[in-house]
C-alpha cells in the first residue's frame, strides 16, 4: 500500500484549524487509503471524505481486512457492499473486495 498505491494515486487531504487532519488516496477507482486522526473521529471527516471520493469516482472500490470491523461497518454505513472475500496477496490476512451499492452511486 505504501510503496506502490499511494505515491501512484490522487491525495485529498481534509484540514481544520490549518492543520491536516484526515486524507484519501484515489488509484483510478480504488479507495487505496483513507485516514482520519483518531482525535479528530466520529465527527463526520470520514463521511465527508467518502462523499468528496464518490464525486471524483462513481465506480468508487476499495478492500478492508476482515478483521477491522469498525471499518468494515463504517464502509456498510456509506453505501458500500461487499463483493467478495479473499486473502490479501500482500499479508495473508482476508479481505472483503467491497464497491458502492448501486443505489449509493451518484
Amino acid at each position: 500500500m505504501r510503496d506502490i498505491y499511494i505515491p501512484a494515486s490522487k491525495t485529498y487531504i481534509y484540514e481544520a484549524n490549518s492543520k491536516v487532519v484526515g486524507f484519501y488516496c484515489l488509484h483510478e477507482n480504488l479507495l487505496a487509503a483513507i485516514f482520519v486522526s483518531p482525535e479528530w473521529q466520529g465527527k463526520g471527516i470520514g463521511k465527508q471524505l467518502i462523499a468528496h471520493a464518490k464525486k471524483q469516482c462513481s465506480d468508487l472500490t476499495l478492500n478492508v481486512y476482515k478483521d477491522n470491523v469498525a471499518t468494515y461497518e463504517f464502509y456498510l454505513k456509506q453505501g458500500f457492499q461487499v463483493d467478495n472475500e479473499h486473502i490479501c496477496e500482500h499479508t495473508g490476512c482476508s479481505e472483503y473486495a467491497m464497491s458502492m451499492a448501486p443505489q449509493q452511486r451518484s
